[in-house]
């Protein structure tokens, strides 16, 4: 049994190390999710992980004021990719309920995803900082990048903001 194991672990190890697109340590990442002015901010985490499917990095800082809570997560490789699926490939959409509002749209050049509950007065921003992958090989889903601002207790507009004053363009040069 030893000896299997001990296989199936030299066996991944390999084929993760074949796919590793050096993705950045979880620590850089964590230096993009600067303090907001009026906001107290938790420690980031993050981690780094290589699978046979490829390459992940993400880093994760929640941000709090009175009842308001902001979650910015920067997530990289084949977890970004599997977050991005499908709105990352649409060109546009708006979509507005009674229960919810939804638009993806291009904003300061990059692509945007906006969910918003609206009696749950909560959603996410999705700024794709990559653009989607041409083909699905390894290599191209570990090249993709988003920041996610997961929001409580404030509309979509005021939530946009605030996921504009962490800089889109230059935490996209430093992921190059």
């Amino acid at each position: 049994m030893f000896k299997k194991c001990s296989f199936l672990f030299v066996f991944f190890l390999f084929v993760g190390e074949v796919l590793a697109f050096n993705l950045p340590p979880y620590g850089k990442l964590c230096g993009e999710l600067k303090d907001l002015s009026g906001w107290k901010a938790e420690k980031c985490n993050g981690l780094n992980a290589t699978n046979p499917m490829g390459e992940m990095a993400s880093a994760t800082r929640t941000y709090t004021r009175d009842n308001l809570k902001l979650e910015v997560n920067l997530v990289l490789g084949t977890a970004a990719m599997a977050m991005a699926t499908p709105m990352a490939f649409q060109q546009s959409l708006e979509m507005n309920s009674p229960e919810e509002y939804l638009k993806v749209s291009n904003i300061d050049g990059f692509k945007v995803s906006i969910h918003y509950d609206k009696k749950g007065h909560s959603g996410a921003v999705a700024v794709f900082l990559s653009d989607p992958p041409k083909n699905m090989n390894p290599e191209s889903m570990s090249r993709m990048a988003m920041l996610i601002v997961n929001f409580q207790n404030m509309d979509w507009k005021e939530a946009l903001s605030w996921a504009k004053k962490f800089d889109w363009k230059a935490i996209k040069a430093s992921l190059k």
